[in-house]
């Protein structure tokens, strides 16, 4: 019996904890995309404290915003509490896709053995269930974990190998990351007009809006070092004026402010130095 009342006590504690959420959100300004995600999730809590697709999904799209916000580590919590609401196992196709993205937060952070981790994870998962797909992003991570590493060779010919798979299955988004991976190696192996052609190949076989952003402003910098001038400027412009992540623009506008700079033009260098001065506290 006494039990019994505790866990009804926990139960209504739990209850009272939702509301009390709930009622905090309603403050937050409502045309904000954070507060969106926030009530979205808190509207998702079950009142009974078990797991639901609902609350899944809502936690991993509020992960996806935080990474595109910059605030790694927030999404790597986030990304903690998604993982938990499969319960208490998690099917295979979707821990792949929870490790590739664990991979890819640990990277962005420099974590190279938590992300060489996840990523082998990822692959092994996406095996069992036959996703060519992430077993193939997987190992694109690990190699983007050994270039981090300074290890280029071999992350060279991972990318590769992973276009060579790719191109044969008809991958074409998987094609365009390695090409653009790819090129990011040939750059720091200083072959640069083979790094260009690499990150070009790359930007025109990418549909996903946000890649191509990431790789045009990677072209962007390959064109610099080759001294086009111009064609670099444009990249710059299209991507800081895109709606990519938060990084990928701001370094488009710190390349943009470099590059002004550099051709004496002090009033577009202002210009970009105040954008970028907005961003300061981020």
């Amino acid at each position: 019996l006494l039990s019994g009342l505790e866990g009804v006590a926990a139960q209504e504690g739990f209850a009272w904890q939702v509301a009390a959420v709930r009622r905090h959100l309603s403050d937050l300004p409502s045309d904000a995309p954070e507060t969106a995600h926030l009530r979205g999730i808190a509207e998702a809590v079950p009142v009974n404290p078990a797991p639901t697709p609902a609350l899944r999904l809502c936690l991993t799209a509020y992960a996806y915003f935080l990474e595109h916000e910059a605030r790694l580590d927030e999404a790597l919590d986030v990304l903690g509490l998604a993982s938990r609401a499969h319960g208490s196992a998690v099917p295979p196709a979707e821990f792949a896709a929870i490790a590739l993205f664990a991979g890819r937060l640990n990277r962005l952070l420099a974590r190279w053995a938590g992300a060489n981790t996840c990523y082998q994870r990822a692959e092994d998962a996406a095996a069992s269930v036959g996703d060519m797909v992430t077993v193939l992003r997987s190992r694109l991570g690990r190699g983007a974990v050994m270039r981090g590493q300074g290890n280029l060779p071999l992350s060279r010919t991972m990318a590769q190998e992973v276009a060579t798979r790719a191109e044969a299955a008809g991958l074409h988004e998987v094609q365009a990351m390695a090409w653009a991976d790819l090129g990011a190696v040939l750059e720091l192996q200083g072959n640069l007009e083979e790094s260009v052609q690499a990150k070009y190949r790359a930007f025109r076989l990418t549909e996903d809006s946000l890649n191509r952003m990431r790789v045009l402003g990677d072209l962007g910098i390959s064109l610099l070092q080759v001294k086009a001038w111009a064609s670099a400027r444009l990249a710059f412009e299209i991507v800081a004026s895109s709606d990519t992540s938060f990084l990928v623009r701001t370094n488009a506008v710190l390349e943009l402010m470099d590059l002004e700079s550099a051709s004496g033009n002090r009033m577009a260098f202002e210009r970009r130095r105040a954008e970028a001065e907005a961003s300061r506290e981020r």
